[in-house]
């Protein structure tokens, strides 16, 4: 599955970044022919690395990813197919709705990664930036819109869902519609563990003795890589690059912006710890910094600490004082204090794994046993349940209707391909070399006995 995961990018590298014209014309071969146009070996391979980024499909061998070839073609032909008709048309689109566009299919590839960072790092992984995907893809975009403007004005017109459809398709269906997942609506109290006067004296002791060697001279990027606590700079020697004002917590960023070039800070605290800053770069609406940090961590007794508290909170609510008033008086999560302790309406199944196991077999007003996260001991209360159930007629009746108006415009689009194809000359070469190996895995076909084969001959 890697393997085949970094061959599809290889390819798609060897066609798009930095290759030689003489690499390009041995290996950029015609894959279709559609009229007077062609699709090649190179743009098929840069919209399966595309489908590949924007759904995450798996890939397990190599016939599932010459199935996905064979396929992504296919849909390349037809779009060429339309293209051709809209261009006719002449109706270009607009530079806004092409960025408009193309900035919305950047956002979903995009959003198929954990983050904008490990899009990034991929993009980057391939020799491209973002940017270079942006400039590839635009041409791909304002001829989608191009074809999306002709369906639009040849097709939907015609195409109709009647009311009687939509409840048709309901009442047949029914058993095969998802069902409305569990809903739970809750409330908690949270009891953060923070760090005790032991912890914040020790943290700064250390902060200190190492503010120490910078005042002595000592290279203030070995004295990061050895002492600093954020591992994502430390590596760096501290170095965190540039950074503008808002991107900083509020005592990092007024330290950082008062510096000057090879100026250091004093101990700095934020709610991370200690830091020691160093300015490196200054302009005039940004700053690069490098620091070091003492985490501040509490201990096991704040821990200790912070349990007793809370097991004192869930005591007062199991005794029926206001759950809203005790969150308002105790609660360390400023956001849902300000609401008596309310977290809002969560679908059950996306709750994380430690608050559906402390709600599990609880009913409204029922308050859990103490449970633990990252930040501290949370008393949680369900205040309503809903159970999953069959969804109503009336609340899906418009995503039913559009599901089957989709459902009708691409059937009719279908026909009306097939109709332009009697007119518009296409090949798939791919399609025919496919066949020309299974015909050689096949092996010549023997002859009947006493027709000329050679176990008819005497």
């Amino acid at each position: 599955m890697h393997d085949l995961r970094r061959y599809i990018l290889f390819l798609f590298l060897l066609f798009m970044v930095g290759t030689s014209w003489a690499v390009r014309e041995t290996v950029d071969r015609i894959v279709a022919v559609v009229g007077d146009d062609v699709i090649l070996e190179s743009e098929l391979t840069r919209e399966v690395y595309l489908y590949y980024i924007q759904f995450g499909v798996e890939i397990e061998d190599e016939a599932q990813l010459e199935d996905l070839r064979s396929s992504v073609l296919e849909r390349m032909i037809e779009s060429r197919i339309l293209l051709a008709e809209a261009k006719r048309d002449t109706i270009e689109p607009s530079e806004t709705e092409v960025e408009e566009a193309l900035n919305q299919a950047i956002k979903e590839i995009s959003g198929r990664f954990p983050s904008e960072e490990a899009f990034e790092e991929e993009v980057l992984q391939q020799g491209l930036t973002v940017d270079d995907l942006r400039a590839r893809y635009r041409e791909d975009i304002r001829e989608r819109l191009l074809v999306d403007g002709l369906v639009e004005r040849r097709l939907r017109p015609g195409v109709f869902v009647s009311s009687r459809e939509v409840e048709e398709f309901y009442q047949s269906h029914i058993d095969s519609i998802p069902l409305v997942p569990a809903k739970v609506t809750l409330s908690h109290i949270m009891i953060a563990v923070v760090p005790g006067e032991e912890m914040e004296k020790a943290a700064k002791e250390r902060a200190e003795a190492i503010l120490a060697l910078v005042k002595e001279g000592q290279d203030f990027a070995m004295l990061a890589r050895r002492f600093s606590e954020d591992p994502g700079s430390a590596p760096q020697g501290g170095d965190l690059g540039y950074f503008g004002r808002g991107e900083m917590v509020p005592e990092f960023e007024t330290a950082a912006f008062d510096l000057q070039p090879g100026e250091v800070s004093g101990l700095v605290q934020t709610v991370f710890g200690y830091h020691i800053l160093k300015c490196e770069e200054k302009e005039a609406d940004r700053v690069r910094i490098s620091h070091i940090l003492v985490l501040l961590l509490p201990g096991p007794e704040d821990a200790a600490r912070a349990r007793v508290r809370a097991d004192s909170v869930r005591t007062m609510a199991l005794a029926e004082e206001r759950f809203a008033s005790l969150a308002g008086r105790y609660s360390d999560d400023a956001e849902s204090r300000d609401r008596g302790g309310v977290l809002g309406e969560f679908v059950v199944d996306d709750l994380g794994q430690f608050l559906r196991d402390a709600i599990e077999g609880l009913g409204p007003g029922e308050i859990s046993d103490i449970v633990e996260s990252d930040i501290g001991y949370h008393v949680v209360r369900v205040d309503a349940y809903e159970a999953s159930r069959r969804p109503t007629y009336d609340e899906i009746k418009g995503s039913l209707k559009e599901f089957l108006f989709q459902t009708k415009l691409e059937e009719k689009s279908k026909g009306w391909i097939e109709e332009l194809k009697e007119e518009i000359y296409v090949e798939n070469r791919l399609a025919e070399s496919v066949v020309e190996r299974e015909e050689e895995d096949e092996g010549p076909a023997l002859e009947p006995p006493g027709e000329g084969g050679e176990l008819g001959r005497e």
